[in-house]
């Protein structure tokens, strides 16, 4: 048993209580006290614990079998909740019934009556001695924790087990003493069955507090979160991980962790190239973290553009909506009619662990993060839609028959593929500063991208991605660039001198804009850190500067924390939105919305990410211009419907909220029809089949259907095409 299972103090322990139940066994055989008897018990049962946690060590360094191929270090976990058990049963509710049968039978302590004193005085003395031990060998590992939290995050369960029987053991000493004392000062012998029910409550409280943690053990915990943060730095830190897809950890035992993950990893010629660099990422886990003795990797093909725009490598998680409420159908399988969408949603580290969950009626927090819910054909997460029992994906479906889901007009603009993809987005922490490109650019950039390795491609396809976020909470973002002034006295009042070229560049308005991000961008990598060091400790104060701390926090010595103040920094109300044209650099920082977006993967990263940044690309791309005002209000279109209107074709984002004032609305959208219930309940009809929806619920409408007629309580957003 290593240090951190402490058999240093669990032999002390052992052989003071040995002591000690002896010593007032004798007492109780003089006096008859009933104090004494319950903690004569009490050393037997803690005397036999210590011999159950000994065992439960031995035990568990057994080799793994066939039968049991994680080996047995989880039988200390055992041995340790059976030690709760019995400091319970013979512990406790023993010295409860004797307190009960002294109660009713009280008499006073009439022979011998110095002894129990004595015993009791020189028990407290060796218990001390076992409590300091148990206390002196848990500081090696207890580090800067407090008391609390070591007992409840210990991964080896002695030291826990033995500090709280040890503390126990001292407060019942203390309780027996006090009712025999009264006992002997008073000659009732009711003082002794109290001290006798206290140390009992005593013991069972212990018993229930070890059985709860003790528990958590068993049902197994994964990893603390400085092993965590360890363990992802080693995946990702060297160039043969891109990404960390998901990860899950859990302890085989006190001394051995296993490491799971999914890992996004760059095209590579062979499976042998491969595998060697899935053996130097297990050796950097194990040097980080050496208990991580058991290693999964399992490697899926990354693309990083992608990814960036949250339309990388498939994330796996795909939480199934609700079934359909209404008991009505859209037909037979493959018939016209609105049909329900089972989105997949994408478990980003950046995600939320609330929204999403709380949008579809699901406990929180989720198991991880739920960052985006994805309702569109996009190939990497495609939605889903029933057929015949079966569930098909929907980009399948608009390949195989465009003219039934697109439309004659929109196939013959887009070709065979959705042209939007319709998002819920929830950020509990920042995404990077990014843009996109227009068409022109995005076509000459994928064209230019041909033949490049996959690591240095900054284009995924030919075309643009335009988007809209509108924000069904309050929604923290930063979109455009803000004034140059206001910008340049942000800077300055950081006091930082080596900034200066920077706040000049500024200050000679938007001409000088280009400069300043290129500055900032290609600041010396070696002097980074210094740089937003001297940032964060800077004495200025405002939205601004908390705004420079709070980025330098998550993304340290990334030079976007400062090019992030360039930007208008947006809080949205819900209803609000925000658009984002071609060129224009923004960031998501917290807060749900629904996001409409051009069908495309390109994105341009300008910081606040450890993935590469094109700074010459991303320049060719940025307009160096002055946002005036990035937030755009709902207009309205008719009673129960408004919409924000866009310059562009690839989309249409409406809502529609239906009520006691507005019973239902008809929207004559031509195209495909995506729509998604925010709240409430709604139902949706386009005469050849309805469907009930609840908040977090989708449905789609193929373009060969009739108007859609959106009736009952509730509020829905219908994404279509832009094409009029």
């Amino acid at each position: 048993m290593s240090a951190g299972g402490g058999t240093k103090a669990i032999v002390a322990a052992l052989l003071a209580n040995v002591g000690i139940a002896v010593t007032k066994f004798v007492a109780f055989l003089l006096t008859g006290s009933s104090s004494m008897l319950a903690e004569s018990i009490h050393s037997v049962a803690d005397s036999g614990n210590q011999g159950l946690l000994l065992l439960g060590g031995k035990r568990a360094k057994r080799a793994a079998t066939p039968e049991h191929p994680f080996g047995y270090g989880r039988e200390r976990y055992i041995y340790a909740f059976i030690v709760s058990i019995v400091l319970f049963s013979l512990g406790g509710l023993f010295a409860l019934y004797e307190a009960y049968h002294k109660w009713s039978d009280p008499h006073g302590i009439t022979s011998w009556q110095w002894v129990p004193v004595a015993v009791l005085v020189a028990a407290i003395l060796m218990e001390s001695f076992s409590f300091r031990t148990a206390i002196k060998e848990s500081n090696h590992i207890r580090g800067d924790q407090s008391w609390v939290r070591f007992i409840r995050r210990a991964k080896a369960p002695e030291l826990p087990v033995v500090l709280l029987e040890d503390l126990g053991a001292l407060v019942g000493l203390v309780f027996a003493l006090f009712g025999v004392s009264m006992t002997l000062v008073t000659g009732n012998g009711k003082w002794d069955a109290a001290g006798t029910a206290m140390i009992g409550v005593l013991l069972v409280v212990i018993a229930i507090v070890l059985a709860i943690e003790t528990k958590s053990l068993l049902l197994g915990e994964g990893a603390e979160q400085q092993d965590l943060d360890a363990i992802e730095r080693s995946i990702t830190e060297g160039p043969e991980v891109e990404r960390i897809i998901h990860m899950k950890t859990l302890y085989l035992g006190p001394e051995e962790l296993l490491v799971a993950a999914k890992i996004g990893v760059a095209a590579c010629e062979s499976a042998e190239d491969l595998a060697r660099g899935i053996n130097v990422v297990e050796a950097r886990i194990r040097a980080a973290v050496p208990i991580a003795r058991v290693i999964y990797l399992e490697p899926d093909v990354y693309s990083a553009a992608a990814a960036e725009a949250g339309t990388g490598a498939a994330a796996d998680t795909a939480v199934p909506q609700p079934q359909d409420v209404s008991g009505e159908r859209p037909g037979s399988p493959g018939a016209d009619g609105v049909e329900l969408l089972y989105g997949p949603i994408r478990d980003y580290a950046w995600g939320s662990r609330s929204a999403i969950a709380l949008l579809q009626g699901r406990p929180v927090p989720s198991a991880g993060p739920e960052a985006e819910l994805w309702l569109g054909a996009h190939p990497g997460a495609p939605a889903l839609v029933e057929r015949a029992g079966l569930q098909v994906s929907l980009c399948d479906l608009v390949r195989d028959e465009p003219g039934q889901w697109l439309g004659r007009r929109v196939s013959d603009r887009f070709g065979s593929r959705l042209p939007f993809l319709l998002k819920v987005l929830a950020a509990d922490a920042p995404l990077s500063l990014q843009a996109h490109p227009d068409a022109e650019q995005a076509r000459a950039g994928y064209a230019a991208d041909a033949g490049r390795p996959e690591a240095e491609r900054n284009y995924s396809d030919p075309h643009h991605k335009p988007e809209l976020l509108v924000a069904l909470t309050p929604f923290e973002a930063l979109c455009g660039f803000r004034a140059p002034a206001e910008s340049a006295e942000a800077l300055a009042a950081f006091g930082v001198p080596v900034l200066a070229p920077v706040v000049d560049a500024l200050r000679a308005g938007p001409a000088g804009l280009r400069t300043a991000v290129r500055t900032l961008l290609t600041w010396p990598v070696g002097e980074r850190d210094e740089l937003l060091s001297a940032v964060a400790a800077a004495p200025a104060d405002g939205p601004d500067a908390d705004l420079a701390r709070r980025l330098a926090a998550a993304y340290p010595g990334d030079p976007g924390v400062l090019v992030a103040l360039l930007l208008h920094h947006l809080r949205l109300v819900p209803g609000e939105a925000i658009w984002m044209p071609a060129g224009n650099l923004h960031a998501y920082l917290s807060g749900c919305g629904v996001e409409i977006m051009a069908a495309s993967d390109n994105v341009l990263r300008g910081g606040l990410t450890p993935k590469r940044v094109d700074v010459d690309e991303l320049l060719r791309v940025l307009r160096f211009e002055v946002l005036d005002d990035p937030v755009r209000a709902a207009q309205p279109v008719g009673p129960g419907v408004d919409w924000w209107p866009v310059p562009v074709d690839d989309f249409a984002l409406h809502r529609v909220r239906v009520g006691t004032a507005v019973p239902s609305v008809t929207l004559s959208l031509p195209g495909p029809r995506v729509v998604l219930c925010g709240s409430g309940s709604v139902t949706v009809d386009d005469g050849a089949g309805a469907v009930t929806l609840v908040s977090g619920q989708a449905a789609i409408g193929d373009a060969a259907g009739e108007p859609l007629r959106i009736g009952g309580a509730g509020e829905a957003y219908v994404a279509t095409s832009g094409l009029r």
